[in-house]
């Protein structure tokens, strides 16, 4: 008799400890589940940033390619007017010894 009590007590040890694992399955298996979906939210937020990113970089991208063109609009615009001013000095040069031929 004491052989049995000490077999169904050995029994209820084991299933007790089989209770606590299972228990501590269960909890992972929570835990678990809650990474796999905190981890799908940080995936789409990842991947409307990365969207946000490419949207932002290709803007930038329009920018620098406008401000490109408008500097060398401005390099063009200042070659032609030193080409101006040149031609302007020498038109006023040309007026200027008119007029002091003329005793101006």
């Amino acid at each position: 008799m004491r052989n049995a009590l000490e077999i169904v007590n050995g029994a209820i040890s084991d299933l007790t400890a089989m209770s606590n694992q299972i228990g501590e399955v269960e909890d992972f298996a929570e835990r678990r589940e809650k990474a796999e979906r905190d981890f799908g939210v940080w995936s789409r937020n990842l991947k409307a940033v990365k969207a946000e990113f490419a949207e932002v970089d290709a803007a930038l991208k329009k920018v620098e390619h406008e401000a490109s063109e408008k500097a060398k609009e401005c390099e063009r615009l200042r070659a032609e007017i030193k080409t101006k001013s040149a031609e302007l000095n020498n038109v006023n040069t040309a007026l200027n010894k008119i007029r002091q031929q003329l005793g101006g």
